[in-house]
């Protein structure tokens, strides 16, 4: 029989297979009227089975000590389910891989809590984060045609055919797309990177800032203008509650700073739509009018949506374009109820332990939650949610180093 340390050993790496995996390697089809594979939907069953069945006490343990937590994600997949069920959709097969995708988040998150100690993780996700930082240049750069060969099956193609280019053909910004395939998602997952890698001490500057720093000049050369938003409110709130020295400030403005001016030099200039009131304009009105289209449909919905019913909104060219409107019409107010109750969770556990290094990642995650859901919706992006669970539960294995 295996002794404890090789069970986390084992457990650890399938794990890693499972976050990586997915970040890095597109999904494939297998069978076309079903939801593609990610590299996690195969490990997770793998890691599941042998964590239950060689390391269920463990298990059980980390359960009961983030219980509200997991109480709160179950709350969510009860009220999934609940919503399939009440539209009368319960044969509709692609409906249940949404409950089913909670599940799994859920789980994931007690497997970082369970395996992921130590500094043997923070090497693999800085080796992670250096694998997607060369990626995304092959990308950028089309490399050696790296977009026709090996881009093509992360972006989709109305993406790839207009990268650097605008609606006419033209050249124009050219807005980094990724392993995500989109850039306001790109956006985010660089976004998730600066919260892990910010320092956890007033200290002098060191290797931590400068993958924090490449990490934001990357979430500039995504051009997403929510991304830019939420960047400076995740610096400010690190400086406030970090009290940092001025030396940090400074360094982080001229970095963001430089990082922008390469991108106006090189006619990246997307950016400068934040202070185009006209254009500001023409993208509210354009969500305006989709989420317009999400209300319309809810009259007699309101308490329990429509159940997930993918179908009802591709049929009618609707794109909720916001996380909160996207659960709003599946799973009604009290869907909306059930994903805030998961949010306060997570901003209670970060409240508790502000002063740690895994207080303020965990706070980093909610405050893109938040703020992205507005026009997004990274919670229902697998490649994303994986990568926010893993950064929580290392978030409160830090905040329980801590305490103890």
């Amino acid at each position: 029989m295996m002794n404890g340390r090789n069970n986390n050993k084992i457990g650890f790496w399938l794990l890693v297979l499972a976050v990586v995996g997915t970040v890095l390697f597109p999904p494939i089809t297998i069978i076309s009227s079903f939801p593609k594979v990610e590299v996690s939907d195969v490990t997770f069953i793998l890691l599941t089975i042998y964590s239950v069945g060689l390391n269920r006490i463990a298990l059980v343990n980390v359960l009961i000590r983030y219980k509200w937590l997991f109480i709160s994600l179950i709350v969510l997949i009860f009220t999934a389910s609940i919503s399939i069920i009440f539209n009368d959709r319960i044969t509709q097969y692609r409906d249940w891989f949404e409950p089913l995708k909670y599940i799994k988040l859920s789980m994931l998150l007690a497997y970082v809590c369970l395996y992921f100690k130590g500094q043997e993780v923070n090497k693999i996700i800085k080796y992670t984060f250096f694998g997607i930082l060369i990626f995304n240049l092959l990308h950028y750069f089309n490399v050696f045609c790296f977009n026709e060969y090996i881009e093509v099956f992360y972006a989709p193609k109305h993406h790839l055919d207009l990268f650097g280019l605008n609606s006419i053909g033209e050249p124009s910004t050219r807005r980094m797309l990724g392993t995500l395939g989109n850039p306001n998602n790109n956006a985010i997952l660089f976004l998730l990177f600066v919260v892990y890698f910010l320092p956890k001490r007033a200290s002098e500057l060191g290797e931590n800032d400068v993958y924090a720093s490449i990490a934001s000049i990357f979430v500039l050369a995504c051009q997403s203008r929510t991304g830019l938003v939420i960047l400076v409110l995740i610096l400010l709130v690190y400086f406030i509650l970090r009290r940092k020295n001025r030396k940090h400030i400074f360094y982080y403005i001229a970095i963001i700073g430089f990082g922008y001016m390469l991108l106006q030099l090189s006619g990246n200039v997307y950016l400068g739509s934040l202070t185009d009131l006209s254009l500001l304009e023409s993208a509210k009105r354009g969500r305006f009018a989709q989420w317009n289209l999400i209300f319309n449909e809810m009259p007699g919905k309101w308490i329990l949506g429509h159940g997930v019913n993918k179908a009802f909104l591709e049929e009618r060219n609707i794109y909720a374009e916001s996380e909160y409107l996207l659960i709003l019409f599946r799973y009604g107010l009290i869907g909306l109820f059930s994903y805030a109750s998961i949010c306060l969770m997570f901003f209670k556990s970060s409240i508790s332990s502000l002063t740690s290094k895994g207080g303020m990642m965990i706070l980093g995650v909610l405050i893109i939650m938040i703020v992205s859901g507005i026009t997004n919706s990274p919670f229902h992006v697998i490649k994303l949610s994986v990568f926010m669970v893993l950064i929580i539960g290392m978030g409160l294995n830090l905040t329980d180093e801590q305490k103890s």
